[in-house]
Order: structure tokens, then C-alpha cells, then sequence
């Protein structure tokens, strides 16, 4: 078991993402919370130690994160919304952060272009 210097960044959708969400499909409009909340993406970010510095990374890629949030669910990107700011990407997400993470797995990590 092997503590690893990264922190863990989940993104949970929210009724402001479930609303636009429910506009881009009838498939899409019977999507209930719950289900955006069984699976949600998580992203190891550099170790944060304080709220400035998760801010701070989080104003800094917040778009790539907002675009593979958005084409998760819907691949048109003529469908996303029309305001892609930070104000809007806070608006659309709960961000949960855990700072301790723990392998638990004794062989490497593969990376893959995601």
C-alpha cells in the first residue's frame, strides 16, 4: 500500500447540469439525478494544500475538465451550453476533494491519452 502525492478531484453533476442535460435529447430528458451521481469522474490533480491552491488549478483547467464532462453525456458540441466560463463550469458542479489517496495495487499505473 503506497500513499501517491496526488489529490483526488471528483465532479458531481448537478441540477443546473441535469436541467441543460435534459434539453439535448429525449433520451437525455429521462436521466434522474441519481444516475449522474452513480459514476462520477474523478481526476488526480497535484496535491492541494489549501482552497487557494485548489482554485487556483481548478481556474487553470477548467475548460478541459468542463469539455470531457460535457461529451460524457452528449458528443454534439453544438448541444453544450453556449456559456462555457469558470462561473458557469461552478455552476454545473459539486467538486469533492480528497487529499489522501492510497494505491492499493502493487503494479504501476498505466496512462492513456483520454
Amino acid at each position: 500500500m503506497d500513499l501517491i502525492n496526488r489529490t483526488l478531484l471528483t465532479l458531481r453533476p448537478n441540477e443546473n447540469f441535469l436541467e441543460w442535460l435534459h434539453q439535448t435529447s429525449e433520451e437525455n430528458a429521462k436521466v434522474e439525478e441519481e444516475e449522474l451521481w452513480e459514476d462520477s469522474n474523478a481526476y488526480l490533480i497535484k496535491e492541494v494544500d489549501s482552497e487557494s491552491d485548489l482554485e487556483e488549478i481548478l481556474k487553470s483547467r477548467y475548460q478541459e475538465l468542463f469539455v470531457a464532462e460535457l461529451s460524457d453525456w452528449v458528443e454534439d458540441d453544438q448541444l453544450w451550453p453556449e456559456d462555457l466560463s469558470f462561473e458557469t463550469f461552478c455552476e454545473y458542479f459539486q467538486v469533492e476533494v480528497q487529499t489522501v489517496v492510497i494505491d492499493l495495487v502493487d503494479s504501476p499505473i498505466n496512462k492513456e491519452e483520454y
